[in-house]
């Protein structure tokens, strides 16, 4: 039985934790807020006091926490053990800064660093569907793939530590520039006097069609805003792929437009909805 570990008990730690238990391995987790921890440990996993105690007792340890510093502060204080023969998965969403510099604090305890953020949102994390993008040492994580196959249906090696982070910030510019474009048409759609679910039967069924459309286009016209990927992360996201475009010299005016939209719905309230509700930001603006 493989000994791992969670850290990061949110939306989507909880449920990825919880695959990596069904799959059979020792779970122990720790969390911030310790009460977060509850249901995993009355499932059966140790809350570990503090991260040196998590880190002595697993081989692998999966970190999930909202941004650059959170993941830092991890790293800063998991260094502090030692990290011999021991593989750290991070799969956060942060900046190739934020991933290079944990990497250091990592390798310098003697541990070895994969930066693997994910493709997908509560559902795919509770589905076990999640798609890793993973920068660093292959061989590690081959040596992983019964934990990346516990949590998530994909996993792609992108190149070194830092790979992962940026093939997850390009995703994140699709992503939102799509849903960009489908808000717009959709509020087109809804002032010409059309039903958005006839516009969802047309768009479900011609070339665009693609699940991240049918969810989201889905939800707008049903109304339905609930957080299931709240629009602050990927604003957050988007931030972070502008600034390591900025530092590459790229002009990206379609994603900084993105960011400014994002910028100006969440300035508007809509910051803890999903991300479909740039419709609702739009239809408010008119």
């Amino acid at each position: 039985m493989k000994n791992v570990a969670m850290i990061g008990l949110g939306i989507m730690g909880v449920p990825m934790a919880r695959n990596l238990a069904k799959a059979g391995m020792a779970l122990s987790v720790w969390n911030r807020s310790p009460d977060k921890a509850q249901t995993l440990v009355d499932e059966g996993a140790t809350l570990c006091p503090d991260l040196v105690s998590l880190a002595s007792g697993v081989s692998h340890i999966v970190i999930m926490v909202y941004g650059p510093e959170a993941l830092l502060a991890i790293a800063e204080k998991l260094a502090k053990s030692d990290l011999t023969g021991k593989t750290i998965i991070n799969t956060s969403t942060v900046s190739p800064q934020a991933t290079l510099a944990a990497n250091a604090y990592i390798e310098t305890a003697g541990g070895v660093f994969l930066d693997a953020p994910v493709s997908g949102s509560v559902g795919p994390a509770t589905a076990g569907e999640l798609v890793f993008m993973v920068g660093g040492d292959k061989g590690s994580m081959e040596e992983a793939t019964d934990l990346f196959d516990a949590m998530g249906k994909k996993t792609v090696h992108c190149g070194p530590v830092g790979s992962g982070t940026r093939m997850k910030l390009a995703i994140q510019m699709l992503l939102g520039n799509v849903l960009g474009g489908l808000s717009e048409a959709m509020v087109f759609a809804n002032a010409a006097g059309l039903d958005l679910h006839d516009f969802m039967a047309v768009a479900n069924n011609g070339a665009i069609a693609c699940p991240m459309v049918a969810a989201k286009g889905g939800a707008i016209a049903d109304q339905d805003f609930s957080p299931v990927s709240p629009m602050h992360q990927l604003g957050k996201d988007v931030g972070l792929a502008i600034d390591e475009a900025n530092a590459k010299g790229l002009t990206l005016p379609q994603s900084s437009d993105l960011l400014a939209l994002l910028t100006a719905a969440m300035q508007s309230g809509f910051i803890e909805q999903d991300v479909c509700a740039i419709y609702s930001h739009l239809q408010a603006s008119q």
